[in-house]
C-alpha cells in the first residue's frame, strides 16, 4: 500500500486518521504543523497528503502550494 503523510495541529484528529488508515494498510507518518509537513516532504515521498486547512504558523494551503 501508499505512503500517507497526515499534517493536522490536534494530535487527536492525526491519532484517528492514522488509526483508520493504518487498519486499511497504508504506511502513515505524522506532522503537527504545516512547517513540519514541509520538513516531511522534503525528507521522503509520499502518496498522498491530508492536511488541515487552519493552522498555526502555516495552513494547509500554504502548505500544499
Amino acid at each position: 500500500m501508499g505512503r500517507i503523510l497526515v499534517i493536522d495541529d490536534d494530535p487527536l484528529i492525526r491519532q484517528t486518521i492514522r488509526f483508520a488508515l493504518e487498519e486499511a494498510g497504508f504506511c502513515v507518518d505524522e506532522a503537527e504543523s504545516g512547517v513540519d509537513g514541509c520538513r516531511a516532504v522534503a525528507d521522503g515521498e509520499f502518496d498522498l497528503m491530508i492536511t488541515d486547512i487552519l493552522m498555526p504558523d502555516k495552513d494547509g494551503i500554504e502548505t500544499i502550494i
